[in-house]
């Protein structure tokens, strides 16, 4: 996990909104989270995604973060966690876009 950590910081700058991925953030729905990417893309110059490797995140690089937000509940290794934050973005911009992708 310190490996990990040192590889990272040597990544992150601090004109990024750094968001980590963590089964314990804030949890969203879909509209609720196009909403939210929708003001960060306005108001954020660089959006930076953080998914942890087999060990997770350390607790330096977790609270560097700005939010903390959980695609789901369940422990996920990062190419699903990957996969799923693909496609929950997918969803939100063809929502924030108003594209008929999303259904209620």
């Amino acid at each position: 996990m310190k490996r990990e950590e040192e590889a990272l910081k040597k990544y992150i700058s601090d004109k990024e909104y750094l968001i980590v991925l963590d089964e314990k953030g804030k949890v969203f729905k879909s509209i609720e989270l196009a909403k939210n990417l929708e003001n960060l893309i306005q108001t954020q110059t660089f959006i930076t995604f953080i998914i942890g490797g087999e060990e997770g995140l350390s607790e330096i690089i977790k609270n560097s973060a700005k939010e903390l937000w959980s695609l789901s509940s369940l422990t996920l290794n990062h190419e699903i966690a990957l996969l799923i934050l693909v496609e929950a973005l997918y969803r939100s911009f063809t929502i924030i876009k108003g594209m008929p992708y999303h259904k209620e």
